[in-house]
């Protein structure tokens, strides 16, 4: 969690060890081995970001793109259905380098790596729940359709 948004963004990107301040069993997590190295964003290996926000996938483009595109640190970002077409112009635009998202997209993501996992079963149950649905929508409409050509033999008998 980073407080402050944009700024908090901009902080860690500028200088992380000092945005984030935690500790692992009393040390600094800093010193631990995956982190030593660390002094900058452009030091880790890859920057993934995980959102369903809009506004926040929105500002870690906007404040780590330039960072990131000077090094060869890739930009990748998992996001929700409802940020893809926002996020998308990033991407196409390669200031993201990696998108991934919705149901669907973790799905395809899976599969084309050959995995089967959550995201698959997800779909599957979303593409089996889509089709009941269309179903009961037949067969409601062909039910009401039967009942107003009820209602009407009706009405025409009582009529004569």
């Amino acid at each position: 969690y980073l407080p402050g948004g944009a700024s908090g963004i901009l902080s860690f990107v500028s200088s992380p060890r000092s945005t984030i301040v935690g500790q692992l069993d009393g040390q600094s997590f800093w010193v631990l081995p995956p982190l030593l190295n660390i002094t900058e964003i452009t030091d880790f290996a890859a920057v993934i970001i995980l959102t369903d926000d809009v506004e926040r996938g929105r500002s870690w483009v906007e404040q780590a793109s330039i960072a990131l595109s000077a090094s060869s640190t890739p930009l990748l970002m998992a996001v929700s259905a409802q940020a893809e077409p926002v996020m998308y112009p990033y991407y196409a635009s390669g200031q993201v380098d990696g998108l991934v998202s919705g149901l669907n997209g973790g799905a395809t993501y899976e599969r084309l790596q050959g995995q089967s996992g959550l995201g698959r079963e997800y779909w599957d149950a979303y593409s089996i729940g889509l089709l009941t649905a269309e179903i009961l929508i037949v067969v409601g409409a062909i039910l009401n359709f039967m009942a107003g050509l009820r209602a009407r033999r009706t009405q025409e008998k009582e009529e004569e």
